[in-house]
């Protein structure tokens, strides 16, 4: 039982590797402009949270969905 969760968790890993170093130098800039402008630095260090999150990022890359507007206190102040 222990050697089919760690089998699917090591699946699931390695694909958000792969995923995430594809998605780092191409992806990302498609669902946020702002990360076109990204350094090499930048991109290497995204690659561990694409890798971990790699089924929302697919989704939203698939989607090209922007990033989502940010709603805060002092975001509704400053529009005021």
């Amino acid at each position: 039982m222990f050697s089919t969760i760690f089998t699917l968790l090591g699946l699931y890993l390695a694909f958000g590797f792969l995923f995430g170093i594809v998605f780092a130098f191409f992806g990302a800039k498609t669902i946020d402009p702002s990360a076109a402008a990204g350094s090499w630095g930048f991109k290497v260090l995204i690659i561990p949270g694409s890798a971990i999150f790699w089924p929302y990022l697919l989704k939203r890359w698939l989607k090209k969905s922007p990033p989502p507007e940010e709603c805060s206190v002092h975001r509704r102040a400053s529009n005021s």
